[in-house]
């Protein structure tokens, strides 16, 4: 029989942090389905039921959780339910850094809602507030993300990256990215370190016109850390996206190998490019080839026949793209051949 006097019974901090997480659960499922009143509801529960676990006369078995459930519920309101976002961000990092100073295993947390609170356009920052804001991030997540052995290292890792990464420290962005993905074997970590191998992804294409030297090294370093972790459910997918920007950053390589007529690296990073078989842009990849082939022909020794097979090939590869439609097949076909002729 349920007992009528539950807020003086022993479990009743426990089963309203239970209560607390269970909101935060249904928040975070509501978001990813579009249920915008349901996600306010989800998370003002979330926070209620952590105010009363806190609070409680007999007092929950582990404070820290209580509190780490109230900052996630705040963040929640903020972030998710964007509501009163401002006022919600600050009171997550309280909540947050208190839970910390109980169990400061917990502090990557706070890192994570402050990340969010200086990249978040409602909280209306201004400039010296989002430095402050992202240099107390960066504090909160250096000592987990430093810790290989803390269970929360890879998500840590995974935060600290994009901190950096609005620092414009790409360098270290990246950095701590590889960390987060070279420890997807450790239990729990897998979906941060696939979270990691994506951002990765994000990170290189955004550089790889700029710095491609980095983001082909840190495209076929990112290769090998996720290789042994390719058969785990995470990683499902995963494989093309991280192909696709390494040959992006080939090709661009090749182009200035070009432009500086070393034309044995041009040789050697096309060649790579086209190897890797982009899923959206081989064609792009295979006819700047066959141009700059053309071009320099005397230089690269390629015959009329060669000519012949690289305009045969650019046409076929533009037939094969399984992502461009007839319309848009026809119009590469067609500005091809327009500048293909224009080459001597």
């Amino acid at each position: 029989m349920l007992k009528k006097n539950l807020v003086n019974d022993e479990s009743w901090a426990d089963l309203n942090l239970q209560r607390s997480q269970l909101g935060l659960d249904l928040g975070n499922d509501y978001y990813r389905a579009s249920q915008t009143e349901e996600v306010k509801e989800a998370f003002a529960n979330a926070r209620d039921f952590a105010l009363k676990a806190r609070d409680a006369k007999i007092p929950v078995k582990k404070l820290a959780d209580a509190w780490l459930a109230l900052g996630n519920a705040y963040e929640g309101l903020a972030h998710f339910a964007r509501v009163d976002i401002k006022d919600n961000y600050e009171e997550a990092a309280k909540a947050l850094d208190t839970a910390a100073k109980l169990n400061p295993e917990y502090e990557f947390h706070a890192g994570r809602a402050r990340y969010r609170w200086a990249n978040d356009a409602g909280a209306q920052l201004d400039e010296t507030a989002k430095k402050a804001i992202i240099a107390a991030a960066a504090t909160n997540l250096a000592k987990i993300a430093e810790n290989k052995k803390s269970p929360y290292a890879a998500e840590a890792n995974y935060w600290e990256g994009f901190v950096n990464w609005h620092r414009s420290d790409y360098a270290k962005a990246y950095d701590s990215f590889i960390r987060s993905l070279a420890l997807g074997k450790k239990d729990d970590a897998a979906i941060w370190a696939r979270f990691s191998l994506d951002a990765i992804v994000l990170l290189a294409r955004s550089q790889v016109k700029l710095d491609p030297a980095s983001v082909q090294k840190w495209s076929e370093e990112a290769e090998e850390a996720y290789r042994p972790l390719k058969n785990l459910p995470a990683f499902k997918g995963a494989e093309q996206p991280l192909a696709d920007v390494t040959a992006e950053a080939y090709m661009e390589l090749a182009r200035r190998a070009a432009d500086a007529k070393d034309f044995t690296k041009f040789k050697e990073h096309s060649a790579r490019a086209m190897d890797l078989k982009h899923s959206t842009k081989a064609h792009e990849i295979l006819i700047q080839h066959a141009f700059i082939s053309k071009g320099n022909r005397a230089k690269l020794d390629v015959s009329a026949q060669k000519v012949t097979e690289l305009y045969e090939q650019a046409l076929a590869t533009i037939d094969a793209m399984p992502n461009l439609s007839a319309v848009q097949k026809q119009n590469a076909r067609s500005e091809f051949e327009m500048f293909w002729k224009k080459i001597p």
